[in-house]
């Protein structure tokens, strides 16, 4: 959040402050890293990619139940988002954090990097014929 707010100070002429800038999400209170839910998503990805296929389509909605921290959410307010392929939600899910103020760009990309690397040793590992 602080990232935004004072961009100005951050000796980078590419980035833009914004200080009425808030997060879609609470901010979790530890440094960015690698996003974690960009890795599981692009580990999920690959791996059902695999076993599906690429083009598989489904509708996705956000939890009816709030986490701790967010705002309860009402029962027309419920979202539900249409996906063409398991890339494209490991895509949106992993921007979602950049959105809701928990990452940066780079932490979705690595993140979804690692995941997908992840996900086809795992894929690889699970379509291995086994002699008993």
């Amino acid at each position: 959040m602080d990232a935004i707010r004072q961009a100005d100070s951050d000796g980078n002429p590419s980035t833009v402050q914004d200080e009425r800038w808030q997060p879609l999400l609470v901010s979790p209170p530890f440094p960015t890293y690698t996003s974690g839910h960009s890795t599981f998503s692009g580990a999920a990805d690959a791996v059902l990619t695999v076993l599906l296929g690429e083009n598989v389509s489904f509708v996705a909605s956000n939890d009816r139940q709030p986490a701790p921290g967010q705002r309860p959410i009402a029962s027309e307010k419920v979202l539900f988002r249409e996906f063409a392929s398991f890339a494209s939600a490991a895509n949106e899910a992993g921007r979602s954090r950049v959105f809701g103020g928990v990452h940066f760009e780079f932490d979705n990309s690595a993140g979804l990097e690692a995941g997908r690397a992840i996900g086809r040793l795992v894929a690889g590992s699970i379509m291995r014929r086994t002699i008993l």
